[in-house]
C-alpha cells in the first residue's frame, strides 16, 4: 500500500474484519491512514476482529492529532494491529532525504509496554524520527530488556531524554547486525559500551552527527566487533577526533564503507593512510574536511580505485580539476556515485562530468531495503520466496 493516498474511512476497520490471516502490512507514506476517523474505525471494530500482524510498517504516516494533543493514536493503532509474534516494526518518518521530513511527535508508551510484554520475537525495530514523551521514556528500558532476538535497531534522530540511554544499556539483544543512531543527541559512550560488548556480530554502525559520543565508543566497538564490521559512519560526530578516525581504519580491517566527513582537522596524509589501510573500500565520505586537497582524491584513486563505487567529497574548497581527473581518468572503473557539491574551484565543465555520476538522495538514517526484506519475508521478490 506504500504511497497510496485514497482510502475508505473504514480502511483499517475493514482489514481487521475481513483479513484475519493478514500477517504483514506495509503502508509507508500513506499519510491519511493516520486520520482520526480511520483510527476510530479501527479501534471501534469488535475485539474478535483484532489483527495479529507479524510485520507492521507505518513510517511516513502522519498522526497530526498526536502532535497537537500529545496523543497516542499511533500507539493505540499499533496495539490493535499487531500480534504476540511481532517480528518487524517501523514507525516514524521516511528519512531526512524524504521530500517533507517531519518528526513524529506523540506518546509511544503503549508501544513500549507492548514490547515489554512480547518483544522477544522482534528482529527489526525502526523508530527513526520519533520524539519521545515522558511516558514513553519511563516504559522504554523495560521494553528494550525484552528484545533478545533483535538484529536491526534504528533510532536515528530520536529525540528524548535519558530513557533511551538506560534502554540501550539494558538491551537484551546479542545478535545485532545493524545499529543506526544518526543524529541522536542523548546517547553517551557509557550507554553504548555494554550494547557493543554483547553484540560481536555487528556489521553496520552509524554514529554520525552524535555530539556526545567520543573515540571511546570506537574502542568499545573494536573490542567487540573488529572482525565483523563492514560499514561505519562517524560523519560530523563532533565528539570524536581525527585520532579516532585513524584508529578505526586500523581496528576494522574489513570495512567496505567508511564515512568520516566533517573532521576539519583531517589532512591529506591522514586520508592517504586510511586509504592505504583499507584498499577495499567501496564507499568513502570525506566531505567538509576543509584542508583536503587534490592529494586526497589522488590517494583514494590510487589505493581504492579498483573497488570504489561511491565518494562523497562535497564542501572541499581546495579541490581542483586535477583531483577530479584522478578519479575519472580510469583509476576508478566501478565509480557510480560522486558528490562534489560546493567545491568552488570546479567549473561548469567539471561539474557536468560529476553530474553523470549522481549521488542521488540517500536515507543515511534508514536500513537498506534488502536488509529489511531479510527480516520480513513478505517483502522478498517472488523468486526469493521460492
Amino acid at each position: 500500500m506504500s504511497g497510496c493516498s485514497l482510502y475508505s474511512a473504514d480502511l483499517l476497520g475493514s482489514l481487521a474484519r475481513s483479513c484475519p490471516s493478514l500477517r504483514s502490512l506495509v503502508a509507508r507514506g500513506c499519510e491519511s491512514i493516520g486520520d482520526r476517523g480511520i483510527i476510530e474505525g479501527l479501534l471501534g471494530a469488535p475485539d474478535y476482529c483484532r489483527l495479529q500482524l507479524e510485520h507492521l510498517d507505518l513510517q511516513g504516516v502522519r498522526f497530526s492529532q498526536d502532535k497537537e494533543e500529545g496523543g497516542e493514536d499511533l500507539a493505540r493503532a499499533v496495539a490493535r494491529l499487531v500480534g504476540p509474534r511481532l517480528t518487524t516494526l517501523r514507525l516514524g518518518w521516511l528519512g531526512e532525504a524524504s521530500p517533507e521530513p517531519e518528526l513524529y511527535q506523540g506518546d509511544l508508551r503503549i508501544v513500549m509496554e507492548l514490547l515489554a510484554r512480547s518483544g522477544e520475537h522482534l528482529r527489526l525495530l525502526d523508530l527513526a524520527g520519533c520524539c519521545s514523551s515522558s511516558g514513553c521514556e519511563e516504559a522504554l528500558p523495560a521494553a528494550f530488556a525484552r528484545l533478545s532476538s533483535l538484529r536491526i535497531l534504528n533510532l536515528s534522530y530520536w529525540q528524548g531524554g535519558p530513557g533511551l540511554g538506560l534502554g540501550l544499556r539494558g538491551c537484551a539483544a546479542t545478535c545485532l547486525t545493524e545499529l543506526r543512531l544518526r543524529g541522536v543527541e542523548c546517547v553517551t559512550d557509557e550507554d553504548l559500551a555494554p550494547l557493543f560488548a554483547a553484540n560481536p556480530r555487528l556489521e553496520t554502525v552509524n554514529l554520525s552527527c552524535c555530539s556526545q559520543i567520543t573515540d571511546a565508543s570506537l574502542r568499545s566497538l573494536a573490542a567487540a566487533a573488529a572482525a565483523s564490521l563492514t560499514s561505519l559512519d562517524v560523519c560530523y560526530a563532533s565528539g570524536m577526533t581525527v585520532q579516532g578516525v585513524l584508529f578505526a581504519a586500523v581496528a576494522f580491517p574489513g570495512l567496505l564503507e567508511f564515512g568520516f566527513s566533517g573532521f576539519e582537522a583531517l589532512r591529506d596524509g591522514d586520508v592517504d593512510t586510511i586509504a592505504s589501510l583499507l584498499p577495499g573500500l567501496r564507499l568513502i565520505g570525506i566531505g567538509g574536511c576543509l584542508d583536503l586537497t587534490d592529494a586526497s582524491l589522488k590517494a583514494i584513486a590510487a589505493h581504492c580505485g579498483p573497488t570504489l563505487e561511491a565518494l562523497y567529497a562535497s564542501d572541499l574548497p581546495l579541490v581542483s580539476p586535477a583531483g577530479l581527473d584522478a578519479l575519472l581518468g580510469g583509476a576508478c572503473p566501478c565509480l557510480r556515485r560522486l558528490a562534489l557539491e560546493r567545491c568552488p574551484r570546479l567549473g561548469p565543465q567539471e561539474l557536468r562530468s560529476v553530474r553523470r555520476l549522481p549521488w542521488g538522495e540517500e536515507d543515511l538514517d534508514l536500513p537498506l531495503p534488502e536488509a529489511v526484506a531479510r527480516e520480513n519475508p513478505f517483502l522478498a521478490r517472488p523468486a526469493a520466496q521460492g
